[in-house]
């Protein structure tokens, strides 16, 4: 199969991420940390390395404040539902996926916080001017994506950091699309709370994710249970250990060690083959009557259209089921993305690509699409 489904996972993973999984579920199936015996102390000192390593990775200065969740969607609730509190106001975008949107709703329907939901005045990216008009002295968080499932745009989030660090305004981004395909530094871009996941961009294995944070907020944990510290106390006194109860998915964490080195060998040269990549797909897509194209040229690897009137999931089963070729139809998680695009009646087919990926994959693909109309009612 041809797979372009990448944004939703990568399919193709590198051999040591696929190794270091491998051997960790044969050596290393433990309680890290929980128990005093080798093996448990052994998972600790991987567990210690990974945070140790993502905390490089994205600039944070605190490495006990980098936790680990079982992909972004979590990370994303307990950064948001674990900070807000009573009268909080909060800014948000038209490109935020469900994992930020319905938590946020949540609080708004309990009466917990007000809520205002942005979109671009100027062009598609969400800009620092977009931003600054939607303060208002009761505004706690701001909460972006770093760029769209949708669309592959990117917000500028650089500079909406410089400005809410001049205000004291929370910054948590969403990472999830970002992460490994974007230089993401939480110092330098004034990033208070950055939510990812292992399995996309991060090209680690599912079942892991992460929430990285610093000592401008306290977040109250969500779920209780065992720490491996502190038995007696009531809750942990303190991070990770508050964020994270019971038995840590210790092989998908090795596998994000893993793919965390991998993405900072790469990482460059990743970024040129998707932008080549999408610039291609692109150039191609326009050239076949009927196609409507809403991405540009990035290094996320997303390129977005629609064809004629077609429902877009009719077009990705046929796809799939015709010339084996994996793509996502429908609306991607993101509404308010498809009502700023007006789209939310047939949605997007979504191409996503990873490194992996090649330019006669997209001509397989270009062939596909220009000769799919037979299949289509």
């Amino acid at each position: 199969m041809i797979y372009f489904d990448n944004s939703a996972t990568g399919y193709k993973k590198p051999d040591q991420v696929i190794e270091s999984t491998v051997n960790a579920l044969k050596y290393l199936s433990v309680n890290a940390g929980r128990s005093s015996h080798k093996l448990s102390l052994k998972g600790e000192e991987f567990i210690y390395k990974t945070r140790k390593e993502i905390a490089n990775f994205f600039g944070s200065k605190f490495i006990q404040r980098v936790i680990f969740t079982k992909n972004c969607t979590e990370a994303l609730n307990i950064a948001i539902l674990g900070s807000l509190t009573h009268g909080d106001h909060v800014i948000t975008s038209v490109y935020e996926h469900n994992s930020v949107l319905r938590p946020l709703y949540h609080l708004q329907e309990k009466g917990i916080i007000t809520l205002s939901i942005v979109k671009p005045e100027r062009g598609n990216m969400i800009l620092e001017s977009d931003i600054s008009k939607a303060i208002n002295p009761k505004t706690k968080m701001v909460c972006l994506t770093s760029a769209s499932n949708v669309t592959g745009e990117i917000s500028d989030y650089e500079a909406i950091g410089a400005l809410l660090s001049k205000k004291n305004i929370l910054f948590l981004v969403d990472g999830a699309q970002g992460a490994g395909h974007i230089h993401i530094d939480v110092t330098k871009h004034n990033i208070d709370l950055l939510c990812v996941a292992g399995h996309k961009g991060l090209d680690a294995t599912q079942g892991v994710g992460c929430l990285i944070f610093n000592k401008k907020v306290d977040i109250k944990p969500l779920t209780f249970g065992g720490s491996g510290s502190e038995t007696f106390a009531k809750i942990p006194s303190g991070y990770p250990e508050l964020l994270e109860c019971g038995t840590l998915n210790l092989p998908s964490i090795i596998s994000l060690y893993e793919g965390v080195l991998y993405t900072k060998e790469i990482l460059s040269k990743k970024q040129k083959h998707l932008i080549k990549l999408t610039g291609y797909t692109i150039d191609k897509l326009s050239k076949i009557p009927g196609v409507k194209i809403y991405s540009h040229q990035n290094p996320i690897g997303i390129v977005s259209f629609s064809y004629y009137d077609y429902f877009s999931q009719e077009i990705a089963g046929v796809l799939s089921d015709k010339y084996d070729i994996a793509v996502r139809g429908g609306f991607h998680c993101a509404p308010l993305t498809h009502e700023f695009l007006n789209t939310k009646e047939r949605g997007l087919v979504r191409l996503s690509f990873s490194q992996f990926n090649t330019l006669f994959e997209i001509d397989q693909f270009i062939y596909a699409l220009s000769n799919i109309k037979e299949y289509l009612c």
